[in-house]
């Protein structure tokens, strides 16, 4: 059972934007922050909570909401 705020928007990835992220995530010429922030987005996608999501990666629950924010705004771009 979920606790806490509800999200005001789920994040839904389609095939293409699931794979382009796990090519991101699995990149290693890439700054890490562009692979930690494909990370946040597909554990979102796949239900994580703002609060887990943040103590795994070990960054603070605004930071993970601000990159949900301006993926589903912007997409990949977003990031």
């Amino acid at each position: 059972m979920r606790t806490g705020r509800p999200r005001s928007f789920e994040i839904t990835l389609s095939e293409t934007a699931r794979a382009q992220l796990v090519a991101l995530t699995q990149s290693r010429a890439l700054p890490h922050g562009v692979v930690r922030r494909a990370q946040i987005i597909l554990r979102s996608a796949d239900g994580e909570s703002n609060t887990a999501i943040a103590e795994r990666f070990g960054i603070s629950v605004p930071a993970v909401g601000q990159w949900r924010r301006r993926f589903y705004a912007h997409g990949l771009a977003g990031l």
